[in-house]
């Protein structure tokens, strides 16, 4: 499924009024259909200010909807047996460029495998790239908000206005 990027606008119906006219509802249906098919997949990239990591075994998935100028992403990082964390504060990509950048935009939540997880939230570095927050506002690298290792995770769940 194609991104829907129309402006889910229903008829000017009042209290009791029915849609009668095929216009009405094919927008009826379109703002529907916005709000209730599928999420579209993507690919994110990971990358960061320094050395760069590489995902290896891990997995790297991303979805999204986009109903209008709305977006609403969702990102699951799972570091595998040979992930590499790299260096520098982390970032993923959108799945579709934001209007402006420097926002908060959602959050994350980040869990050491044999410890336990923190919250955090997610902000637009770029129109085009996501940054991470640790729960005391600093970025998470490699070593922040602990030592990532196998099977740690970081999920994000964001909605922004795009250009």
């Amino acid at each position: 499924m194609t991104a829907y990027t129309g402006t889910p606008a229903l008829p000017p119906l009042l209290a009791g009024d029915v849609p009668s006219a095929a216009t009405d509802w094919a927008a009826i249906i379109a703002a529907l259909h916005a709000l209730a098919d599928p999420w579209s997949t993507y690919n994110p990239a990971w990358t960061t200010n320094g050395t760069a990591p590489v995902i290896g075994n891990g997995t790297l998935a991303g979805r999204f909807r986009q109903v209008g100028k709305t977006v609403d992403a969702f990102v699951k990082l799972v570091a595998g047996s040979t992930t590499t964390f790299g260096t520098g504060s982390w970032f993923l990509t959108l799945p579709v460029p934001a209007l402006a950048a420097d926002s908060q935009v959602g959050n994350a939540k980040y869990l050491d495998a044999t410890i336990k997880g923190w919250g955090g939230h997610c902000w637009l570095f770029s129109t085009t790239q996501l940054g991470l927050y640790t729960p005391t506002a600093s970025d998470v690298t490699n070593t922040n908000p602990f030592t990532w290792g196998n099977g740690d995770s970081a999920t994000a769940s964001i909605t922004y206005e795009v250009a």
